[in-house]
């Protein structure tokens, strides 16, 4: 596994977007979420990252 490297897992990103999205910098928000679900489409984090962008269109 890749755990030595430091890649943005794909709970960090959320966490990352919703960080975002608090600090009401939405554009930033999507953009993360969207590189969430393009880099880990089947992750739960995904599913969750698909939500928020829902309420942020």
């Amino acid at each position: 596994s890749n755990h030595g490297q430091h890649r943005r897992t794909p709970t960090a990103l959320l966490k990352q977007g919703m960080s975002f999205e608090k600090l009401t910098d939405l554009e930033t928000a999507k953009i993360i979420y969207k590189k969430l679900i393009a880099e880990y489409p089947d992750s739960a984090e995904a599913d969750s990252a698909h939500q928020q962008l829902a309420t942020l269109q």
